[in-house]
C-alpha cells in the first residue's frame, strides 16, 4: 500500500465521516486518528493544530503505537518555533 490509499483519512477532519458505520469509537482508534492528525499538520507546518491534535491524542490517556515518533516531530517543530525571532 502507498500513501495515497490513505488519502481519505488525511483529508478528512471527521473520523465519524470515515467509518459512519460505528457508533462508538474506542480510544485507541480515536488515538491514533488524532497522531495521524497531529503528524500531518507538522508536516503542513501548522503548529497550531499540531498540538490540538496532540492534546486530543493525550486526553485518551492510551499508549500507541506511533506516540514516541510524532512525540519527537513535536518537539522538534516546537523548538524551531522557540527559536525563531
Amino acid at each position: 500500500m502507498q500513501a495515497k490509499d490513505y488519502e481519505a483519512i488525511y483529508n478528512e477532519q471527521n473520523i465519524k465521516k470515515l467509518f459512519p458505520e460505528v457508533d462508538n469509537f474506542g480510544e485507541k482508534d480515536l488515538a491514533t486518528y488524532w497522531l495521524i492528525h497531529t503528524l500531518l499538520y507538522l508536516r503542513k507546518g501548522d503548529l497550531q493544530k499540531a498540538v490540538r491534535y496532540y492534546y486530543l491524542f493525550s486526553e485518551t490517556d492510551t499508549i500507541n503505537f506511533m506516540m514516541s515518533p510524532v512525540q519527537t516531530e513535536l518537539i522538534e517543530s516546537v523548538e524551531k518555533a522557540l527559536q525563531k525571532p
